[in-house]
C-alpha cells in the first residue's frame, strides 16, 4: 500500500513538473528549450541516482531460460 501512495505521489509530482515544463516552453518559446531539457535531465539523473541510460539486456543469460 504505501509503495502504491508513494508512486502515486511520484506521478502526480512529475505531472506538475511537465505542465511546468509545457507552460515555460509555451511563454518562452524555442529559446527555453536547452533550459528546460537541462531541468528534465537534472530529474532523471536524481530519480535514478546515474546519469540515464537504455535497459541492458543480457541476452547471454537469458539462453539458460528455456
Amino acid at each position: 500500500m504505501s509503495e502504491d501512495i508513494y508512486t502515486d505521489r511520484a506521478y502526480n509530482l512529475l505531472l506538475l513538473r511537465l505542465e511546468r515544463w509545457l507552460d515555460e516552453l509555451s511563454a518562452r518559446g524555442p529559446n527555453a528549450v536547452p533550459e528546460v531539457y537541462r531541468e528534465m535531465n537534472r530529474l532523471i539523473e536524481n530519480d535514478q541516482g546515474a546519469p540515464y541510460c537504455e535497459p541492458h539486456i543480457d541476452f547471454n543469460h537469458q539462453k539458460n531460460y528455456n
